[in-house]
């Protein structure tokens, strides 16, 4: 804080009521005691005319009579009087090229809604030309003693990122030893922080939002999207405090929706969500919107909403919503792969310099990402201590492992076991946001994303990706009944929505719409019994990968004790299991070359290099035993 705040006279326009008291709360804290609140922008363009002197101006992009472009437009060209105060766009319109609009009007800069006290306080610093006194934070590539570079990895307090924790949980406890970077998590605040440290060198990586990745490619930024973070995992719920009954779409008419970001999956699919309900939607503000958007940080959602009953939903990615709906603040609406079956959402991103300089790092870090990926599934109470740990590390959120447990096994939850990046995703993500919400950028799919590092970390299985399954407009409504009644509902079978509702029909017509109905029937009864195996399957998969996991744990036990003829039963059991287990394999090349089996060691090295025709060790030790 700079020691001339209570100096400072600051004009606010926001049109959001709890958004402005909020925002006065965040200026309150910083020092600044000194400040004039507008309604809009026509409001604030009142105030200044009768003000006898302005320092600063902070003002909302989107309210009505008046939008903060204009205003900022008006001040600029036609008041001489504060033609060259400081202007400060704070807004969720905080995409590449909007940003650029504020600053061809004349804006000062923009600072992106949601902001905490610290970013707003940097972007005051800079419109006033103080110094920035915050601590600076190491920029560049940076190596360790031992040659590794250090890796920096931004996230958010989320279920999304856990597999970045998951990682760091494996190196920590020595599961896990890379040979080639040293991993440094970043937790951060908000989304905004995350952009800025990925743009400018704070951080080499970032789980960030798939359309956040997409608008910075198509601005030219050099960062690349190596990998999908999760599928699926977000939640709308709806306010508690208000009265729910139909038309349920009512419930929603006039009040606010909070999303995370602009550029969000949640922002499509809530939109997609309230156009098939009737309902105009849209950050924009008039008399043709029903419901507006609100941006604001996830972890504050909950306490915006429960003090808000203008609020009547949020979405976003857990377990923010399950800790709302636990504290008997919100009521759940659905789970955001109801609508878009595991869809996209969060991705793993590196900057251009990292992957250019240190290959083999990201290569690395990619491969744990995914083993871990496959591996949490299988040890959901595992999962869920570690991510109270690393979601919570102060326990600010008050986070228990219970609960972390409950939405990682949701069955229409998160899922971290198919994280290659689909093409047809971002194109879907792309389409939707060009022509319904009209803020996509340019998509160059091949600019966007470098697969070579998942193609060689993900099984070919997880490489064939289904086309994207998005629900139908005319079956959201569907999304309105309230979540017991409608996973309670029977199957209705077509033969009783045709006939037990005394439909008539001719008796040819009558007789092939039996038959077409029996039909449906028997295949509706048989895709459930293949539902029923497939669970089945998954069940044993996952025994069988845990399993896996012990028979590896005893072989290695075996292999330190010298133990090899057991070890090497064992690390066969595990690839009777895990056909391609590398890991196995590697052993046991190891141990029939000490145990002088020279032709078993040749074949187990010539099935590595079946695998991994690139491996150069493998290929110098095979030369080696064929002599």
């Amino acid at each position: 804080m700079n020691k001339l705040s209570q100096d400072i006279r600051i004009l606010l326009a926001e049109d959001a009521k709890t958004m402005r008291r909020i925002e006065v709360n965040i200026l309150n804290s910083l020092g600044y005691k000194n400040i004039i609140e507008a309604d809009d922008g026509a409001h604030a363009k009142k105030l200044l005319q009768k003000a006898g002197a302005v320092d600063l101006i902070i003002s909302d992009w989107n309210m009505p009579n008046m939008s903060g472009l204009d205003l900022l437009a008006w001040i600029r060209k036609k008041s001489k009087k504060f033609k060259k105060v400081p202007f400060i766009m704070a807004t969720a319109q905080a995409d590449k090229s909007q940003k650029d609009k504020v600053i061809e009007a004349g804006g000062t800069s923009v600072v992106p809604k949601p902001f905490t006290p610290d970013e707003l306080q940097r972007k005051i610093n800079q419109a006033l030309g103080f110094e920035d006194d915050e601590i600076t934070v190491q920029e560049g590539l940076e190596e360790t003693v031992d040659g590794k570079i250090k890796l920096r990895v931004a996230h958010l307090q989320i279920t999304d990122h856990l597999l970045l924790g998951m990682v760091r949980e494996e190196i920590r406890a020595g599961l896990s030893k890379p040979a080639n970077f040293v991993l440094q998590t970043e937790l951060m605040g908000g989304w905004n922080p995350v952009i800025d440290a990925l743009e400018e060198g704070e951080v080499d990586a970032a789980f960030i939002l798939a359309p956040i990745a997409m608008d910075l490619n198509s601005h030219g930024s050099p960062i690349k999207t190596v990998l999908m973070a999760h599928r699926g995992g977000s939640i709308m719920v709806r306010n508690a405090h208000n009265g729910y009954k139909e038309p349920y779409q009512d419930f929603f008419k006039k009040k606010s929706c909070l999303i995370p970001h602009k550029l969000s999956i949640h922002h499509m699919l809530s939109h997609m969500f309230f156009r098939g309900i009737g309902l105009n939607a849209s950050l924009d503000k008039g008399a043709e919107v029903d419901v507006n958007f609100e941006v604001v940080a996830p972890v504050s959602m909950p306490a915006f909403m429960g003090s808000n009953h203008e609020a009547a939903a949020f979405i976003v990615a857990e377990p923010v919503g399950s800790k709302a709906i636990n504290a008997g603040i919100a009521k759940r609406q659905f789970m955001t792969s109801e609508i878009w079956p595991q869809h996209p959402c969060c991705v793993v991103a590196v900057r251009q310099e990292f992957i250019d300089k240190y290959p083999e790092a990201v290569q690395e870090f990619i491969d744990y990402l995914v083993k871990a990926g496959k591996g949490m599934a299988a040890d959901t109470a595992n999962a869920a201590r570690v991510g109270v740990d690393f979601l919570d590390p102060d326990k600010s959120i008050g986070l228990k492992d219970t609960l972390l447990k409950k939405v990682i096994t949701d069955p229409h939850g998160i899922r971290w076991d198919s994280l290659y990046p689909s093409a047809a995703d971002f194109e879907t993500i792309h389409k939707y946001m060009s022509e319904e919400l009209h803020i996509a950028g340019e998509l160059n799919v091949d600019q966007l994303l470098d697969l070579r590092f998942a193609d060689k970390a993900c099984s070919a299985g997880d490489k064939i990706t289904p086309p994207p399954a998005i629900l139908a407009l005319d079956e959201i409504p569907t999304l309105l009944s309230p979540e017991d009644k409608r996973t309670a509902a029977p199957r209705i079978s077509l033969k009783k929505m045709l006939f037990d509702k005394g439909v008539n029909q001719s008796s040819a017509a009558a007789e092939q719409l039996s038959k077409l109905a029996a039909d449906y029937d028997a295949l509706s009864a048989e895709q459930e019994k293949l539902s029923e195996k497939l669970l089945q399957q998954e069940e044993k998969l996952r025994s069988y990968d845990e399993m896996a996991g012990k028979l590896f744990r005893d072989g290695v036990a075996c292999l330190k004790n010298d133990e090899f003829f057991e070890a090497a039963g064992l690390f066969n059991a595990v690839l009777i299991l895990e056909p391609e287990n590398m890991k196995a394999l590697n052993n046991l090349a190891v141990i029939y070359n000490e145990m002088d089996f020279p032709e078993k060691a040749g074949a187990i090295l010539r099935r590595i290099l079946e695998i991994e025709p690139d491996n150069k060790l493998a290929r110098e030790n095979l030369a080696v035993s064929e002599l």
